[in-house]
């Protein structure tokens, strides 16, 4: 397999964790020194990573309880509230339960998101009263001024492709805030190399990715083994 990135083949790899849901599963990373990611090696079927977060959802509130949920959001929010002017909206990709989408409408903005996993759907409903749709709104229908992927950009293999479809709903002038693990081939938390993990970045990494696109990194919020980048369209 090659980066989804740069296409070369690496050689070097790293071990992953164990799978939570047997304890025993190990899976190894790739690392691309030139591009500054790790992706699974060899990848993981599409299959196995629905079932892997369908399972997260699944397993009694335990991996993804509505308490985690309300503390990760406060956060994500707090960081959001340095860059949102009255009259932003807001998609939240990936949202998972909603906390945040409703933290943003409670806060007076227009705010809305979606989620592919049937479990997180079921939860934003039990939990908030939100109905999410599993995908992104057509583009040209509806157009955010901020998008964020908290936490969404390392359980996709093909980021550039996610990149694109965010920037699809946003505006010409708008933000893109991405949350992610901060990662380094040696420092980072077991928890990092998960299987619902399959690419890790580090910030060069990113910053690279959007230059693709033109955009431009504004704001860089690191938060222990995670950080917080905002990005704009480069004039």
């Amino acid at each position: 397999m090659r980066c989804p990135i740069c296409y070369q083949r690496n050689a070097s790899s790293i071990q992953s964790s164990p799978m939570l849901t047997d304890g025993k599963s190990r899976f190894k990373y790739a690392v691309c020194k030139d591009c500054g990611i790790a992706y699974h090696q060899p990848s993981m079927t599409a299959d196995d990573y629905v079932s892997y977060n369908e399972w997260g959802w699944d397993c009694n509130g335990v991996y993804c309880s509505a308490a985690e949920s309300k503390d990760r959001a406060n956060g994500q929010f707090a960081l959001l509230k340095n860059i949102l002017t009255t009259g932003d909206t807001i998609f939240d990709i990936g949202t998972g339960d909603g906390t945040l989408v409703k933290l943003c409408r409670a806060a007076g903005f227009i705010a809305d998101g979606n989620d592919p996993t049937k479990g997180a759907r079921k939860a934003a409903l039990e939990r908030h009263g939100l109905v999410l749709q599993p995908g992104l709104p057509a583009d040209g229908i509806d157009i955010f001024s901020v998008v964020c992927l908290h936490s969404v950009l390392e359980h996709v293999y093909d980021g550039e492709r996610l990149i694109s479809q965010a920037l699809s709903v946003l505006t010409d002038d708008g933000k893109l805030v991405i949350k992610m693990p901060d990662f380094n081939f040696q420092k980072q938390g077991w928890w990092a190399y998960s299987p619902e993990h399959p690419c890790l970045y580090t910030r060069d990494a990113i910053v690279n990715m959007m230059q693709e696109f033109d955009f431009k990194l504004i704001k860089h919020w690191p938060q222990g083994e995670r950080a917080t980048y905002v990005f704009e369209e480069a004039i």
